[in-house]
């Protein structure tokens, strides 16, 4: 049975807001996403890297404190795995706003992975520079969270962010287009921190 998915591109759904949080403060990686939608009618899609899913440890996907239905297409768009959710009896006027929360395992990288004893850990954790997603994004931002005080070191990425105690504000960003089907050119940023110290720098990658 083939299976032909509606990447939305031209369904008139809109993200008019999106802030996602991310807290590296422990060894597993907590990232929740907050989705203000806009012109939806009974689904909504949702983009996660196919090289992370077997990294997934859990994920829920709520409006308030009601957990919603969603499935995963068993057929992959690119290189994303899409998960719908039926959002039929929580659409108000085209308008619905989601949770989600994922918790990811085996994310944060040793960098340097070999040290000298007396040497502190250094630690890497990637991800893409927007949130991925078949829609257009009016607005969206980005908090990553870290362990400790924080000492901004070295930079480079999309303007327009700052820091702020523990962690890194990025954006707002406006317009955002949809995902491409392949994460090739697509910008991802990277966090290099001093493991429980709070010392990091921000990257920005082309791969």
């Amino acid at each position: 049975i083939l299976l032909f998915l509606n990447i939305s591109f031209c369904n008139g759904i809109t993200n008019y807001n999106i802030i996602r949080r991310i807290d590296i403060s422990s060894n597993l990686v907590k990232i929740e996403i907050f989705f203000d939608i806009e012109n939806v009618k009974d689904k909504y899609e949702i983009f996660i890297p196919k090289e992370n899913r077997e990294r997934l440890a859990y994920m829920n996907i709520s409006i308030g404190k009601k957990e919603l239905n969603f499935f995963e297409f068993h057929q992959k768009m690119g290189d994303f795995v899409i998960f719908e959710v039926d959002v039929r009896r929580e659409n108000k006027d085209g308008k619905v706003s989601l949770n989600y929360s994922a918790v990811y395992t085996d994310l944060l990288e040793p960098y340097p992975k070999e040290i000298f004893q007396n040497e502190e850990q250094l630690m890497k954790y990637t991800d893409l520079a927007h949130v991925p997603s078949p829609y257009q994004s009016d607005r969206q931002e980005t908090t990553i969270f870290l362990t400790g005080p924080s000492l901004l070191e070295n930079h480079s990425g999309i303007a327009p962010f700052r820091v702020s105690g523990n962690s890194v504000i990025f954006g707002p960003y406006l317009d955002t287009k949809p995902s491409n089907v392949s994460l090739e050119k697509m910008p991802r940023l990277s966090v290099h921190y001093k493991n429980h110290m709070g010392n990091f720098k921000i990257d920005l990658l082309f791969l």
